[in-house]
C-alpha cells in the first residue's frame, strides 16, 4: 500500500465519532460562555443605571428637601431678626406679627423609595439612610406645625374684639389689660409653638447642610465610574 494512501478499513470509527461529538460540545461550550458575557455584561450595565437611577433620585430628594428647610426657616422668621431679636419677642409680638401665611401649603418631599434605601444599605451608608429618613420626618412634622400655628392665631384673632384699624393685627385692637389678660393662655401656647418650630428648623437645615456636603463624596467613594451631582448647598440661614 502507498504511503500515502489511507486504510479506511483500519480506522476507528468510534473514535472519530467521539471526536466530531467533543468538537460539538466544545463549540457548545465556546457558544454558551459568549452567551454568558453578553448577559453578564448588559446585568452589569443594567445595575449600574439602576445606581445611577438611585444615586440621582437620592440626590434630587436631598437638594429638594433642603431647599424647603431653608425656605422653611424664611418663613418662621420673615423679617430675618437676629436671635436676640427673636428672643426679646414677647408673645403677643409673635402672635400679632407672625400670621404665617404659608402654613396650610402642603409640602412635595418624599422620603427614600425601597430601591434608594436599599442602595444606602447596600454600601454600609446606614448613618445617611437614618439621618435623611429624620430630616424627612422633621421636616413634614415643621409643616404641620406651621398649620397648627395658623389654626390657633386665626381662633385667637376670632377671640379680639373688632379692631381700630385696617391692618387687623393684634396691636391694632383696643385692648383692655383684662382682655389682655384672657387671652394670655392662648398667647402662650401659640407663641411658645413658633419658638419651637423655629429651633427644630434650624437644626434641620443644619443637619441637611452636612448630608449636602457629604453626599458627593460618599457617592464617588463607592461608584467613581458614576456621575453624580453636587449638591448646591443653601447657605446657612441660622444666626
Amino acid at each position: 500500500m502507498n504511503c500515502c494512501e489511507i486504510d479506511w478499513s483500519r480506522i476507528e470509527w468510534g473514535t472519530a465519532a467521539d471526536w466530531v461529538s467533543g468538537t460539538g460540545s466544545l463549540l457548545a461550550v465556546i457558544v454558551a460562555l459568549g452567551g454568558y458575557w453578553l448577559i453578564e455584561r448588559h446585568r452589569k450595565r443594567d445595575e449600574t443605571q439602576r445606581h445611577q437611577d438611585a444615586a440621582y433620585q437620592i440626590g434630587y430628594k436631598l437638594a429638594s428637601l433642603s431647599s424647603e428647610a431653608h425656605n422653611l426657616v424664611i418663613e418662621l422668621n420673615p423679617h430675618g431678626k437676629s436671635d436676640d431679636d427673636l428672643a426679646a419677642e414677647s408673645d403677643m409680638d409673635i402672635c400679632g406679627g407672625f400670621s404665617a401665611q404659608a402654613g396650610s401649603s402642603e409640602s412635595l418631599i418624599r422620603d427614600l423609595n425601597d430601591a434608594e434605601q436599599n442602595l444606602l444599605m447596600r454600601l454600609k451608608e446606614e448613618d445617611f439612610l437614618m439621618t435623611f429618613s429624620e430630616a424627612v420626618a422633621l421636616g413634614l412634622s415643621l409643616r404641620a406645625g406651621l398649620a397648627e400655628y395658623k389654626a390657633k392665631r386665626e381662633a385667637l384673632m376670632a377671640m379680639l374684639p373688632p379692631p381700630v384699624d385696617v391692618s387687623g393685627e393684634m396691636a391694632g385692637h383696643d385692648l383692655t389689660q383684662q382682655q389682655i389678660l384672657s387671652l394670655q393662655p392662648q398667647m402662650i401656647q401659640a407663641a411658645s409653638l413658633v419658638r419651637s418650630l423655629r429651633a427644630l428648623a434650624t437644626i434641620n437645615v443644619k443637619r441637611l447642610r452636612k448630608l449636602g456636603v457629604d453626599f458627593r463624596p460618599m457617592m464617588l467613594r463607592h461608584f467613581p465610574k458614576l456621575h453624580i451631582h453636587e449638591i448646591q448647598i443653601v447657605k446657612d440661614t441660622a444666626h
